[in-house]
Protein backbone atom coordinates (compact mmCIF):
# COMPACT_ATOMS: atom_id res chain seq x y z
CA UNK A 1 0.00 0.00 0.00
CA UNK A 2 1.11 3.60 -1.36
CA UNK A 3 2.38 5.74 1.63
CA UNK A 4 -0.22 8.87 1.98
CA UNK A 5 0.43 12.52 2.27
CA UNK A 6 -1.66 15.56 1.37
CA UNK A 7 -0.78 19.12 0.09
CA UNK A 8 -3.01 22.07 -1.09
CA UNK A 9 -0.72 23.53 -3.66
CA UNK A 10 1.01 20.57 -6.17
CA UNK A 11 0.76 16.73 -5.80
CA UNK A 12 3.64 14.84 -6.94
CA UNK A 13 4.46 10.99 -8.07
CA UNK A 14 7.09 8.78 -7.14
CA UNK A 15 7.30 4.91 -7.55
CA UNK A 16 5.49 3.52 -4.73
CA UNK A 17 4.36 6.83 -3.42
CA UNK A 18 1.04 8.38 -4.00
CA UNK A 19 0.42 12.13 -2.65
CA UNK A 20 -3.11 13.27 -2.81
CA UNK A 21 -3.75 16.65 -3.29
CA UNK A 22 -6.36 18.32 -1.09
CA UNK A 23 -8.83 20.79 -2.49
CA UNK A 24 -11.42 22.66 -0.22
CA UNK A 25 -14.21 23.95 -0.88
CA UNK A 26 -14.88 27.23 -2.56
CA UNK A 27 -16.51 28.99 0.96
CA UNK A 28 -12.64 28.05 2.62
CA UNK A 29 -11.23 29.90 -0.30
CA UNK A 30 -12.53 32.64 1.83
CA UNK A 31 -9.85 31.90 4.19
CA UNK A 32 -6.24 32.34 2.42
CA UNK A 33 -6.77 28.52 0.70
CA UNK A 34 -6.07 28.02 -2.88
CA UNK A 35 -7.20 25.70 -5.07
CA UNK A 36 -6.20 23.95 -8.49
CA UNK A 37 -7.85 22.66 -11.42
CA UNK A 38 -6.70 20.21 -13.74
CA UNK A 39 -6.07 20.28 -17.79
CA UNK A 40 -7.72 18.28 -20.60
CA UNK A 41 -10.90 15.98 -20.35
CA UNK A 42 -10.25 15.28 -16.55
CA UNK A 43 -11.83 18.82 -15.94
CA UNK A 44 -15.15 18.32 -17.69
CA UNK A 45 -18.14 19.29 -15.45
CA UNK A 46 -19.99 16.05 -13.63
CA UNK A 47 -16.31 14.29 -13.54
CA UNK A 48 -14.65 13.64 -10.32
CA UNK A 49 -11.43 12.11 -10.65
CA UNK A 50 -8.21 12.13 -9.06
CA UNK A 51 -8.71 15.86 -6.76
CA UNK A 52 -10.49 17.41 -8.88
CA UNK A 53 -14.35 18.38 -7.27
CA UNK A 54 -17.18 20.13 -9.01
CA UNK A 55 -18.78 21.78 -5.81
CA UNK A 56 -22.55 23.55 -7.16
CA UNK A 57 -23.06 26.71 -5.80
CA UNK A 58 -26.40 26.84 -6.67
CA UNK A 59 -28.88 28.27 -3.52
CA UNK A 60 -29.99 25.03 -2.15
CA UNK A 61 -30.40 23.84 1.48
CA UNK A 62 -28.52 20.61 0.94
CA UNK A 63 -25.67 22.34 -0.27
CA UNK A 64 -22.48 19.95 0.19
CA UNK A 65 -19.11 21.17 0.70
CA UNK A 66 -16.69 18.42 -0.49
CA UNK A 67 -13.87 17.47 -2.38
CA UNK A 68 -12.59 14.27 -4.18
CA UNK A 69 -9.34 12.68 -3.26
CA UNK A 70 -8.56 9.54 -5.17
CA UNK A 71 -11.47 8.03 -4.38
CA UNK A 72 -12.18 9.27 -1.45
CA UNK A 73 -13.73 12.66 -0.41
CA UNK A 74 -12.98 15.13 1.87
CA UNK A 75 -15.97 17.43 3.64
CA UNK A 76 -16.86 19.82 6.56
CA UNK A 77 -17.00 18.14 9.46
CA UNK A 78 -20.49 19.42 9.96
CA UNK A 79 -20.11 18.64 13.89
CA UNK A 80 -16.97 18.34 15.81
CA UNK A 81 -14.69 21.32 16.00
CA UNK A 82 -17.44 23.02 14.52
CA UNK A 83 -19.66 22.85 17.92
CA UNK A 84 -16.63 24.33 19.59
CA UNK A 85 -16.58 26.88 16.88
CA UNK A 86 -20.73 27.52 17.11
CA UNK A 87 -20.55 28.26 20.88
CA UNK A 88 -17.56 30.59 20.42
CA UNK A 89 -19.64 32.52 18.58
CA UNK A 90 -22.53 32.40 20.36
CA UNK A 91 -19.77 34.09 23.22
CA UNK A 92 -19.23 36.41 20.52
CA UNK A 93 -23.14 37.34 20.20
CA UNK A 94 -23.92 37.60 23.59
CA UNK A 95 -20.57 40.27 24.63
CA UNK A 96 -20.32 42.56 21.56
CA UNK A 97 -23.52 43.09 19.60
CA UNK A 98 -25.26 44.01 23.41
CA UNK A 99 -22.85 47.89 22.95
CA UNK A 100 -25.95 49.39 20.82
CA UNK A 101 -28.88 48.49 22.86
CA UNK A 102 -27.25 49.07 26.02
CA UNK A 103 -25.62 52.23 25.30
CA UNK A 104 -28.49 54.10 26.89
CA UNK A 105 -27.85 52.42 30.18
CA UNK A 106 -23.78 52.75 29.81
CA UNK A 107 -23.65 56.45 29.30
CA UNK A 108 -27.16 58.28 29.82
CA UNK A 109 -26.20 59.29 33.20
CA UNK A 110 -22.48 60.95 32.52
CA UNK A 111 -24.12 62.65 29.20
CA UNK A 112 -26.84 64.27 31.28
CA UNK A 113 -24.41 65.26 33.67
CA UNK A 114 -22.29 66.14 31.20
CA UNK A 115 -25.25 68.53 29.70
CA UNK A 116 -24.89 66.91 26.54
CA UNK A 117 -27.14 67.77 23.64
CA UNK A 118 -29.82 65.18 22.53
CA UNK A 119 -28.32 66.26 19.40
CA UNK A 120 -25.24 65.11 19.89
CA UNK A 121 -25.92 61.97 21.93
CA UNK A 122 -28.35 60.57 18.63
CA UNK A 123 -24.84 61.53 16.52
CA UNK A 124 -22.42 59.74 19.11
CA UNK A 125 -25.07 56.26 18.54
CA UNK A 126 -25.58 57.35 14.60
CA UNK A 127 -21.96 57.17 13.59
CA UNK A 128 -21.26 53.85 15.75
CA UNK A 129 -24.69 52.42 13.77
CA UNK A 130 -22.71 53.37 10.97
CA UNK A 131 -19.40 52.06 11.04
CA UNK A 132 -20.46 48.91 12.85
CA UNK A 133 -22.19 48.05 9.72
CA UNK A 134 -19.50 49.45 7.29
CA UNK A 135 -16.97 47.28 8.69
CA UNK A 136 -18.91 44.15 8.13
CA UNK A 137 -17.40 45.27 4.46
CA UNK A 138 -14.18 44.34 5.54
CA UNK A 139 -14.24 41.56 7.18
CA UNK A 140 -13.89 39.20 3.79
CA UNK A 141 -11.25 40.95 2.80
CA UNK A 142 -9.02 40.91 5.76
CA UNK A 143 -10.00 37.55 6.40
CA UNK A 144 -8.41 36.37 3.23
CA UNK A 145 -4.66 38.46 3.83
CA UNK A 146 -4.62 37.59 7.98
CA UNK A 147 -6.93 34.38 8.30
CA UNK A 148 -10.43 34.25 9.89
CA UNK A 149 -8.47 33.67 14.12
CA UNK A 150 -6.35 36.82 13.64
CA UNK A 151 -9.26 39.40 11.99
CA UNK A 152 -11.47 37.35 15.10
CA UNK A 153 -8.83 38.31 17.69
CA UNK A 154 -8.14 41.21 16.38
CA UNK A 155 -11.15 42.34 15.98
CA UNK A 156 -12.50 41.51 19.30
CA UNK A 157 -9.85 43.74 21.04
CA UNK A 158 -10.41 46.66 19.26
CA UNK A 159 -14.01 46.49 21.02
CA UNK A 160 -12.53 45.83 24.47
CA UNK A 161 -9.47 48.52 23.75
CA UNK A 162 -12.95 50.91 22.77
CA UNK A 163 -14.48 50.47 26.09
CA UNK A 164 -11.42 50.81 27.85
CA UNK A 165 -10.70 53.97 26.72
CA UNK A 166 -14.01 54.82 27.21
CA UNK A 167 -14.17 54.11 31.00
CA UNK A 168 -11.81 57.31 31.26
CA UNK A 169 -13.08 59.88 28.52
CA UNK A 170 -12.53 63.02 29.72
CA UNK A 171 -15.17 64.42 27.36
CA UNK A 172 -18.57 64.02 25.59
CA UNK A 173 -16.93 64.55 22.76
CA UNK A 174 -14.18 61.54 23.22
CA UNK A 175 -16.65 59.02 22.63
CA UNK A 176 -16.94 59.83 18.96
CA UNK A 177 -13.55 57.87 19.18
CA UNK A 178 -13.47 55.31 21.82
CA UNK A 179 -17.42 54.07 21.58
CA UNK A 180 -18.54 55.36 18.27
CA UNK A 181 -15.00 54.69 15.97
CA UNK A 182 -13.13 51.62 18.01
CA UNK A 183 -16.01 49.67 19.26
CA UNK A 184 -18.06 50.26 16.41
CA UNK A 185 -15.11 49.22 14.00
CA UNK A 186 -13.65 46.45 16.26
CA UNK A 187 -17.56 44.88 16.97
CA UNK A 188 -18.63 45.03 13.52
CA UNK A 189 -15.74 43.05 12.55
CA UNK A 190 -16.08 40.44 15.06
CA UNK A 191 -19.87 39.89 15.10
CA UNK A 192 -19.74 39.45 10.94
CA UNK A 193 -16.93 37.11 10.89
CA UNK A 194 -19.09 34.91 13.18
CA UNK A 195 -21.97 35.31 10.95
CA UNK A 196 -19.58 33.86 7.89
CA UNK A 197 -17.30 30.99 9.55
CA UNK A 198 -20.29 29.28 11.37
CA UNK A 199 -22.27 27.93 8.27
CA UNK A 200 -18.35 26.80 6.69
CA UNK A 201 -18.83 24.12 9.69
CA UNK A 202 -21.74 22.61 8.70
CA UNK A 203 -24.19 21.09 6.17
CA UNK A 204 -26.75 19.36 7.03
CA UNK A 205 -26.82 20.94 10.51
CA UNK A 206 -26.14 24.53 9.97
CA UNK A 207 -29.61 25.22 11.48
CA UNK A 208 -28.77 23.78 14.60
CA UNK A 209 -25.05 25.54 14.65
CA UNK A 210 -27.07 28.84 13.75
CA UNK A 211 -30.08 28.61 16.98
CA UNK A 212 -26.34 28.16 19.09
CA UNK A 213 -25.08 31.30 17.73
CA UNK A 214 -28.44 33.46 17.52
CA UNK A 215 -28.96 32.30 20.97
CA UNK A 216 -26.36 34.23 22.16
CA UNK A 217 -27.59 37.08 21.01
CA UNK A 218 -30.81 36.89 22.40
CA UNK A 219 -29.53 36.14 26.07
CA UNK A 220 -26.98 38.95 25.49
CA UNK A 221 -30.25 41.35 25.77
CA UNK A 222 -31.60 39.33 28.33
CA UNK A 223 -28.55 38.95 31.05
CA UNK A 224 -26.34 42.02 30.03
CA UNK A 225 -28.50 45.38 31.17
CA UNK A 226 -29.31 43.87 34.64
CA UNK A 227 -25.63 43.04 34.87
CA UNK A 228 -24.71 46.40 34.17
CA UNK A 229 -26.94 48.06 36.09
CA UNK A 230 -25.31 46.16 39.53
CA UNK A 231 -21.91 47.12 38.55
CA UNK A 232 -22.88 50.02 38.25
CA UNK A 233 -24.82 50.15 41.01
CA UNK A 234 -21.21 48.86 42.99
CA UNK A 235 -19.04 50.29 41.30
CA UNK A 236 -20.35 53.39 39.63
CA UNK A 237 -20.71 54.73 35.97
CA UNK A 238 -16.69 54.39 34.98
CA UNK A 239 -16.26 51.36 36.73
CA UNK A 240 -18.94 49.58 35.66
CA UNK A 241 -17.99 50.42 31.90
CA UNK A 242 -14.07 49.34 32.75
CA UNK A 243 -15.13 45.99 34.06
CA UNK A 244 -17.46 45.05 31.21
CA UNK A 245 -14.24 45.30 29.03
CA UNK A 246 -12.70 43.05 30.71
CA UNK A 247 -15.65 40.61 30.64
CA UNK A 248 -15.35 41.54 26.95
CA UNK A 249 -12.08 39.87 26.55
CA UNK A 250 -13.19 37.02 26.70
CA UNK A 251 -14.53 37.31 22.62
CA UNK A 252 -10.80 37.17 21.95
CA UNK A 253 -10.24 33.28 23.39
CA UNK A 254 -14.10 32.42 21.21
CA UNK A 255 -12.19 34.21 18.47
CA UNK A 256 -8.95 31.78 18.80
CA UNK A 257 -11.09 28.99 17.96
CA UNK A 258 -11.68 30.21 14.40
CA UNK A 259 -9.69 27.65 12.57
CA UNK A 260 -9.30 27.15 8.94
CA UNK A 261 -12.09 24.53 7.94
CA UNK A 262 -9.38 22.83 6.34
CA UNK A 263 -7.64 22.09 9.23
CA UNK A 264 -10.79 19.68 10.40
CA UNK A 265 -12.49 18.23 7.07
CA UNK A 266 -13.04 14.98 7.10
CA UNK A 267 -12.01 11.91 5.00
CA UNK A 268 -14.35 9.14 3.71
CA UNK A 269 -14.44 6.62 1.34
CA UNK A 270 -10.81 6.53 0.72
CA UNK A 271 -9.36 3.80 -2.05
CA UNK A 272 -6.40 3.43 -3.27
CA UNK A 273 -5.23 2.12 -6.82
CA UNK A 274 -3.04 -1.02 -6.89
CA UNK A 275 0.61 -0.85 -7.88
CA UNK A 276 1.12 -1.34 -11.67
CA UNK A 277 -2.59 -0.66 -12.39
CA UNK A 278 -2.37 3.12 -11.31
CA UNK A 279 -3.34 5.21 -14.16
CA UNK A 280 -1.01 8.41 -15.51
CA UNK A 281 -2.21 11.19 -13.72
CA UNK A 282 -3.31 14.08 -16.10
CA UNK A 283 -1.13 17.30 -16.63
CA UNK A 284 -1.65 19.59 -13.70
CA UNK A 285 -2.05 23.30 -14.15
CA UNK A 286 -0.44 25.99 -12.03
CA UNK A 287 -2.39 27.72 -9.77
CA UNK A 288 -5.55 29.52 -11.43
CA UNK A 289 -5.14 32.18 -9.08
CA UNK A 290 -4.92 35.41 -10.05
CA UNK A 291 -2.84 36.39 -7.49
CA UNK A 292 0.89 38.06 -8.48
CA UNK A 293 3.81 36.52 -7.01
CA UNK A 294 4.57 37.71 -3.90
CA UNK A 295 7.79 39.99 -5.35
CA UNK A 296 5.04 41.95 -7.28
CA UNK A 297 1.81 41.77 -5.24
CA UNK A 298 0.34 45.23 -4.78
CA UNK A 299 -0.23 46.81 -1.03
CA UNK A 300 -2.26 45.12 1.02
CA UNK A 301 -4.14 48.18 0.77
CA UNK A 302 -5.14 47.35 -2.64
CA UNK A 303 -5.67 44.51 -2.72
CA UNK A 304 -8.10 45.12 0.39
CA UNK A 305 -9.91 47.77 -1.72
CA UNK A 306 -10.04 45.65 -4.48
CA UNK A 307 -11.72 42.67 -2.83
CA UNK A 308 -14.20 45.41 -1.32
CA UNK A 309 -14.93 46.59 -4.54
CA UNK A 310 -15.47 42.78 -5.66
CA UNK A 311 -17.72 42.04 -3.19
CA UNK A 312 -20.41 44.84 -3.97
CA UNK A 313 -20.53 44.11 -7.44
CA UNK A 314 -22.71 41.63 -6.17
CA UNK A 315 -25.53 43.82 -6.25
CA UNK A 316 -25.74 43.20 -10.36
CA UNK A 317 -27.81 40.41 -9.02
CA UNK A 318 -31.08 41.53 -8.91
CA UNK A 319 -31.41 38.39 -6.25
CA UNK A 320 -28.85 40.61 -3.98
CA UNK A 321 -30.62 43.80 -4.63
CA UNK A 322 -34.26 42.91 -3.23
CA UNK A 323 -32.11 41.38 -0.48
CA UNK A 324 -30.50 44.77 0.80
CA UNK A 325 -33.27 47.41 0.47
CA UNK A 326 -35.31 45.03 2.26
CA UNK A 327 -33.56 44.71 5.21
CA UNK A 328 -32.64 47.89 4.90
CA UNK A 329 -36.27 49.25 5.15
CA UNK A 330 -36.98 46.69 7.90
CA UNK A 331 -33.79 47.12 10.05
CA UNK A 332 -35.08 50.95 10.09
CA UNK A 333 -38.65 50.04 11.00
CA UNK A 334 -36.72 47.67 14.04
CA UNK A 335 -34.00 49.62 15.34
CA UNK A 336 -36.55 53.00 15.84
CA UNK A 337 -39.42 51.44 16.92
CA UNK A 338 -37.52 49.70 19.75
CA UNK A 339 -35.42 53.32 20.57
CA UNK A 340 -39.01 55.42 20.73
CA UNK A 341 -40.65 52.81 22.71
CA UNK A 342 -39.78 54.36 25.97
CA UNK A 343 -40.88 57.75 24.81
CA UNK A 344 -44.01 56.30 23.25
CA UNK A 345 -44.60 54.86 26.74
CA UNK A 346 -44.44 57.98 28.85
CA UNK A 347 -46.30 59.58 25.99
CA UNK A 348 -49.25 56.88 26.58
CA UNK A 349 -49.92 57.63 30.49
CA UNK A 350 -47.20 54.42 31.66
CA UNK A 351 -44.04 54.25 32.98
CA UNK A 352 -40.85 52.93 32.32
CA UNK A 353 -41.11 50.31 34.58
CA UNK A 354 -44.12 49.22 32.31
CA UNK A 355 -41.50 49.71 29.08
CA UNK A 356 -39.09 47.77 30.82
CA UNK A 357 -41.54 44.88 31.40
CA UNK A 358 -42.78 44.94 27.47
CA UNK A 359 -38.80 44.91 26.30
CA UNK A 360 -38.47 42.46 28.70
CA UNK A 361 -41.03 40.20 27.31
CA UNK A 362 -40.40 40.34 23.72
CA UNK A 363 -36.42 39.50 24.85
CA UNK A 364 -37.96 35.98 25.64
CA UNK A 365 -40.28 35.43 23.24
CA UNK A 366 -37.41 36.08 20.41
CA UNK A 367 -34.85 34.56 22.21
CA UNK A 368 -37.61 31.23 21.75
CA UNK A 369 -38.22 32.04 18.28
CA UNK A 370 -35.07 32.41 17.29
CA UNK A 371 -33.89 29.02 18.87
CA UNK A 372 -37.01 26.96 17.63
CA UNK A 373 -36.74 28.89 13.71
CA UNK A 374 -33.25 27.89 13.48
CA UNK A 375 -33.35 24.06 14.62
CA UNK A 376 -36.68 23.49 12.56
CA UNK A 377 -34.89 25.14 9.16
CA UNK A 378 -32.44 21.89 9.32
CA UNK A 379 -35.91 20.31 8.22
CA UNK A 380 -36.99 19.77 4.32
CA UNK A 381 -40.84 20.40 5.03
CA UNK A 382 -39.29 23.95 6.17
CA UNK A 383 -38.86 26.82 4.44
CA UNK A 384 -36.18 29.54 5.40
CA UNK A 385 -37.27 32.09 2.98
CA UNK A 386 -41.23 31.84 3.95
CA UNK A 387 -40.00 32.40 7.59
CA UNK A 388 -38.29 35.26 7.20
CA UNK A 389 -40.74 37.63 5.79
CA UNK A 390 -43.04 36.72 8.23
CA UNK A 391 -41.19 37.70 10.92
CA UNK A 392 -40.72 40.66 8.59
CA UNK A 393 -44.46 40.95 8.12
CA UNK A 394 -45.07 40.20 11.87
CA UNK A 395 -42.84 43.38 12.92
CA UNK A 396 -44.36 45.82 10.79
CA UNK A 397 -47.95 44.98 11.50
CA UNK A 398 -47.15 44.87 15.81
CA UNK A 399 -45.43 48.54 15.13
CA UNK A 400 -48.40 49.86 13.05
CA UNK A 401 -50.68 48.40 15.79
CA UNK A 402 -48.90 50.03 19.09
CA UNK A 403 -49.95 53.65 18.94
CA UNK A 404 -53.71 51.88 18.75
CA UNK A 405 -53.78 50.35 22.12
CA UNK A 406 -53.61 51.78 25.34
CA UNK A 407 -54.07 49.29 28.30
CA UNK A 408 -50.84 47.44 29.71
CA UNK A 409 -52.08 43.93 28.81
CA UNK A 410 -52.76 44.65 24.83
CA UNK A 411 -49.86 46.55 24.79
CA UNK A 412 -47.78 43.51 26.56
CA UNK A 413 -49.51 41.22 23.88
CA UNK A 414 -48.69 43.40 21.07
CA UNK A 415 -44.67 43.33 22.18
CA UNK A 416 -44.61 39.37 22.94
CA UNK A 417 -45.89 38.85 19.31
CA UNK A 418 -43.62 41.94 17.89
CA UNK A 419 -40.98 39.68 19.71
CA UNK A 420 -41.77 36.40 17.27
CA UNK A 421 -41.75 38.23 14.88
CA UNK A 422 -38.21 39.84 15.84
CA UNK A 423 -36.92 36.45 16.55
CA UNK A 424 -38.30 35.03 13.29
CA UNK A 425 -36.67 37.48 11.07
CA UNK A 426 -32.98 37.37 12.85
CA UNK A 427 -32.78 33.92 13.58
CA UNK A 428 -33.21 32.96 9.98
CA UNK A 429 -31.33 35.97 8.18
CA UNK A 430 -28.03 34.23 7.55
CA UNK A 431 -29.57 31.32 6.21
CA UNK A 432 -31.59 33.19 4.27
CA UNK A 433 -28.94 34.36 2.85
CA UNK A 434 -27.45 30.79 2.12
CA UNK A 435 -30.87 29.61 0.74
CA UNK A 436 -31.10 32.50 -1.84
CA UNK A 437 -27.95 33.29 -3.13
CA UNK A 438 -25.12 30.41 -1.73
CA UNK A 439 -22.77 29.99 0.81
CA UNK A 440 -20.45 31.35 -1.31
CA UNK A 441 -22.41 34.46 -1.72
CA UNK A 442 -23.32 34.41 1.82
CA UNK A 443 -19.77 36.98 2.92
CA UNK A 444 -20.39 39.21 -0.31
CA UNK A 445 -23.52 40.04 0.19
CA UNK A 446 -23.74 39.93 4.36
CA UNK A 447 -20.79 42.72 3.95
CA UNK A 448 -22.97 44.62 1.32
CA UNK A 449 -26.43 44.39 3.13
CA UNK A 450 -25.11 45.95 6.36
CA UNK A 451 -23.11 48.73 4.46
CA UNK A 452 -26.44 49.56 2.93
CA UNK A 453 -28.39 48.69 6.12
CA UNK A 454 -25.93 51.50 7.73
CA UNK A 455 -25.94 54.30 5.20
CA UNK A 456 -29.74 54.11 5.03
CA UNK A 457 -30.07 54.22 8.87
CA UNK A 458 -27.38 57.11 9.19
CA UNK A 459 -29.45 58.87 6.63
CA UNK A 460 -33.10 57.94 7.69
CA UNK A 461 -33.05 57.43 11.20
CA UNK A 462 -32.90 61.28 11.67
CA UNK A 463 -35.40 61.65 9.25
CA UNK A 464 -38.01 60.22 11.56
CA UNK A 465 -36.70 62.45 14.49
CA UNK A 466 -38.00 65.12 12.12
CA UNK A 467 -41.41 63.76 11.83
CA UNK A 468 -41.41 63.70 15.26
CA UNK A 469 -41.18 66.97 16.16
CA UNK A 470 -42.78 68.48 13.76
CA UNK A 471 -46.14 66.17 14.03
CA UNK A 472 -45.69 66.32 17.81
CA UNK A 473 -46.83 62.37 18.04
CA UNK A 474 -44.81 59.62 18.04
CA UNK A 475 -47.85 57.51 16.74
CA UNK A 476 -47.10 59.34 13.50
CA UNK A 477 -43.39 58.51 13.63
CA UNK A 478 -43.76 54.72 14.10
CA UNK A 479 -46.98 54.46 11.85
CA UNK A 480 -43.88 55.70 9.22
CA UNK A 481 -41.93 53.16 10.34
CA UNK A 482 -44.34 50.87 10.29
CA UNK A 483 -45.31 51.62 6.79
CA UNK A 484 -41.29 51.34 6.21
CA UNK A 485 -41.49 47.40 7.68
CA UNK A 486 -44.22 46.70 5.59
CA UNK A 487 -42.53 47.94 2.42
CA UNK A 488 -39.45 46.15 2.95
CA UNK A 489 -41.97 43.10 2.99
CA UNK A 490 -43.68 43.47 0.10
CA UNK A 491 -40.78 43.90 -2.01
CA UNK A 492 -40.29 39.93 -1.13
CA UNK A 493 -43.02 39.60 -4.05
CA UNK A 494 -40.45 40.36 -6.56
CA UNK A 495 -38.00 38.08 -5.80
CA UNK A 496 -39.55 35.07 -8.18
CA UNK A 497 -38.78 37.52 -10.94
CA UNK A 498 -35.45 38.24 -9.70
CA UNK A 499 -34.17 34.51 -9.47
CA UNK A 500 -35.81 33.51 -13.17
CA UNK A 501 -33.81 37.07 -14.13
CA UNK A 502 -30.68 36.09 -12.60
CA UNK A 503 -30.73 32.32 -13.76
CA UNK A 504 -31.49 33.46 -17.52
CA UNK A 505 -28.11 36.09 -16.73
CA UNK A 506 -25.98 33.11 -15.91
CA UNK A 507 -27.36 30.74 -19.02
CA UNK A 508 -26.21 33.79 -21.58
CA UNK A 509 -22.61 34.27 -19.60
CA UNK A 510 -23.21 37.68 -18.04
CA UNK A 511 -24.09 37.09 -14.28
CA UNK A 512 -21.21 34.34 -12.52
CA UNK A 513 -23.68 34.74 -9.37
Amino acid sequence: MGKFAANHNRSQETDGTMTLRVLVPPEAEENNVQTEHLQGPYAEEGQCTDGVAKLDHEATRTEKATSCVAGGELEVPDGGWGWVVAFASAVIMLLIPVMGPCFGILFSKYLLLEGTSSTMTSWIFAVQTLLWNVSFLFTKALSEEFGWQAVGIGGSFLACLGFTMTSFTPTPEFLFFSFSVVCGIGGGIVTSLSFVVVPNYFTQRRGAANAIMTCGAGLGQIIVPPLIVFLQENFGERGATLIFSGIMLHACVAAATFHPVKWHMKLRQVQTTPEGKKEAAPPISPPTSSTPAKSSQPTIFVRVAKSVVSDLSILRSRRACIICLSSSLIIINGLNFLMMLPFAFQDTGLSINDSAWCMSAMAVSSLVTRFLCSLLSDFSFFSVRACYVFGCAIMGITAGVFPLLRSMEWLMVNMVVHGIGLGANMGTYTLMLIDVMGLHGLAPLLGTSAFCNGICLFIIGPLIGIIRDASQSYAVSIWVLSSLGMGGTLLWALMGRAMAYDKQRREEGHLDL
